[in-house]
């Protein structure tokens, strides 16, 4: 831990220039910005192609990897890639982040959905768990 050079705050060194120790947020802010090839503007870069640096912005927009969405069954840009299968960024923010409770594909309905048991090392959610406790009392 030392002394940055920009903020001069105590902090773990990420990266040291010459003219001394940088902590990860200043070099990220400061030292890694580079012209985007795609937009041309001054940013953090996020990947880097052939061509040059792309930025953030661009990278998500037009270098993001799609994958089928697991929730909504669309080809769409992927935000997390679960251990399901990759979720886009609509279902992720409505649906998987809100509730922070892991959520697994329940292997009666086949939704991801919070599990309220598991029989047989096999998911079940809350709905198909009370259609089955219904039905059994029948």
């Amino acid at each position: 831990m030392q002394q940055c050079l920009f903020c001069q705050k105590i902090k773990p060194v990420f990266e040291r220039l010459p003219q001394g120790p940088v902590c990860k947020s200043c070099f990220y802010q400061k030292v890694a910005q580079e012209k985007c090839i795609n937009c041309g503007k001054t940013g953090r870069v996020a990947l880097r192609t052939k061509k040059g640096p792309v930025c953030d912005s661009c990278y998500f927009k037009h270098f993001r990897p799609k994958g089928l969405c697991i929730i909504c069954k669309r080809k769409k840009r992927v935000a997390l890639r679960a251990p399901e299968g990759p979720i886009c960024f609509t279902c992720y923010s409505r649906d998987y982040r809100k509730n922070r409770q892991p959520r697994h594909i329940c292997s009666i309905c086949q939704k991801l959905k919070i599990i309220a048991k598991w029989e047989d090392e096999k998911p079940i959610c809350e709905v198909c768990y009370k259609r089955l406790k219904n039905a059994q009392r029948v």
